[in-house]
């Protein structure tokens, strides 16, 4: 189904409708265990060990199957990331929020061009 193999690879997939089609997502997801394989060393700026990056989660999500041809398929991604915040260092609090934003590519951050995927089946 995928050759994506730079994390411990755990499936899902995931229904949607697209233009009156119907398709499938299938996600791979896990914890990276190879942080050059899945190009943290191609970030520009990162001021610490790649070893650091062993462990954070990674997901790769590809369009299985999709019923439809031509610009019925057309479609594209953008990443959105959820973090679990606390206030305060002090991990014992229970002073915590979640904030979510729109992943930007590093390269193109002083743009707020999103990291996107565009295109057929994408």
């Amino acid at each position: 189904m995928s050759t994506w193999t730079f994390c411990d690879q755990a499936a899902a997939t995931t229904p949607f409708s697209l233009n009156g089609r119907d398709g499938e997502v299938a996600v791979f997801y896990g914890a990276n265990d190879d942080p050059v394989k899945a190009g943290f060393d191609s970030l520009p700026g990162i001021s610490f060990p790649l070893g650091m990056c062993c462990g954070y989660p990674v997901m790769h999500a590809k369009i299985d199957h999709c019923v439809g041809s031509g610009y019925r398929t057309l479609c594209g991604w953008i990443q959105i990331i959820t973090r679990d915040c606390r206030k305060s260092a002090d991990h014992e609090s229970d002073a915590r929020y979640e904030e979510a934003s729109v992943d930007l590519f590093p390269s193109m951050a002083s743009y707020s061009i999103p990291f996107a995927s565009y295109g057929t089946m994408p």
